[in-house]
């Protein structure tokens, strides 16, 4: 079972994060269950099926990941994320140019993951996120709740940089508020 969960998540281009969040896993869990250190149930397999429109009988080896696989699911995980890279761009009213030029990423790479040839990964999407001012997790998976005020490498930054903010945050965490 674990090699046929990281054959599936590579097959999709998929982070351990990118693959357990759609499914309600962290991607320490989706490590665990790669390494036979966690065993997935069947509603994790059913789960996995349905949020990536797989063949069940892919897990009990009838069929190989390209057969398993639907084809327009990948291209909809893509095609998704291209959608929202393209929406909070004009968002911002910004041309592929200057996006390439305040993310480091050049203009024909972003022309290629708007139009869905690319798929968007965690390295391109943290850098794209940043300059379009937009919650990285919500770029990659659509997490409604993580678009606008991210709590990226950004926001962490400024709190190590700011500790009495950052000790009065953990003291009302620590409170439970």
């Amino acid at each position: 079972m674990n090699k046929k969960m990281h054959e599936l998540r590579i097959y999709l281009g998929l982070s351990l994060r990118a693959f357990g969040e759609p499914i309600g896993y962290t991607g320490m869990h989706i490590s665990r269950f790669e390494k036979n250190v966690l065993i997935p149930d069947e509603r994790v397999i059913q789960k996995i099926c349905e949020v990536f429109h797989v063949e069940p009988s892919y897990f009990t080896g009838e069929l190989s990941v390209e057969q398993a696989v639907h084809k327009d699911a990948e291209d909809e995980v893509k095609s998704a994320a291209a959608q929202r890279l393209t929406s909070a761009r004009l968002e911002k009213g910004l041309s592929m140019w200057e996006l390439s030029r305040r993310a480091g990423i050049s203009q024909p790479q972003i022309s290629m993951l708007e139009s869905g040839k690319y798929q968007l990964k965690r390295k391109a999407g943290a850098k794209l996120a940043e300059a379009l001012d937009v919650g990285v997790d919500w770029l990659l998976t659509g997490d409604e709740g993580k678009k606008q005020y991210p709590a990226d490498r950004k926001l962490i930054d400024w709190l190590w940089e700011h500790p009495e903010v950052r000790e009065e945050l953990w003291k009302r965490m620590d409170d439970g508020e």
